[in-house]
């Protein structure tokens, strides 16, 4: 199995807004840009369920919070297939736009019959994005590891820390 990028240094810092834009500005191959865009927005939309922060698909790269990309080998931060999966840059609580990567290498995959569930993998990264480290609770979304049975933030960690830093989602509740 793959694993995640780990964070080097991880400050104690998010977002000062609660509404975000993302920008896609590269897709990974194999899979339609369709599929990506609703796979990125699921992911996103897992965290506003649970806390009180709201994503956006924006228009333009300039005009985005997060800016999803793509990159493959050292270059970009990857070292092969099936090893770094992905990775994104954790705010410093200055709001400055932040750069998350998937490796093109990998064998994405929109469901679970074969490959890389990009949905899980996205979700645990925009994690980082809203400034979650790694978690030590091996069942957790934040988990320092690949789950494709974990694509969504978990009760038994994730939810307490994102609110946390970003409070209880206003207006439903989620289900």
């Amino acid at each position: 199995e793959g694993k995640l990028a780990l964070a080097t240094e991880w400050l104690e810092a998010r977002w000062r807004r609660k509404s975000l834009g993302y920008f896609i500005d590269s897709y990974v191959p194999k899979l339609s840009h369709d599929d990506q865009d609703a796979i990125i927005g699921q992911a996103f939309n897992s965290w506003s369920e649970v806390a009180d922060v709201k994503f956006t698909q924006v228009i333009s790269k300039q005009g985005a919070d997060i800016v999803c990309s793509t990159g493959k080998g050292r270059d970009f931060g990857f070292d092969s297939r099936g090893g770094v999966l992905a990775w994104c840059e954790l705010p410093n609580g200055a709001d400055g736009q932040l750069l998350m990567r998937f490796d093109a290498d990998e064998d994405w995959s929109k469901d679970r019959t074969h490959g890389i569930l990009m949905v899980a993998v996205a979700c645990h990264e925009f994690g980082h994005a809203l400034g979650l480290e790694h978690s030590r609770v091996t069942s957790a979304l934040m988990a320092p590891f690949y789950s494709p049975a974990v694509a969504k933030p978990q009760l038994n960690d994730d939810v307490s820390r994102i609110q946390a830093l970003y409070g209880k989602p206003t207006g439903s509740l989620p289900p």
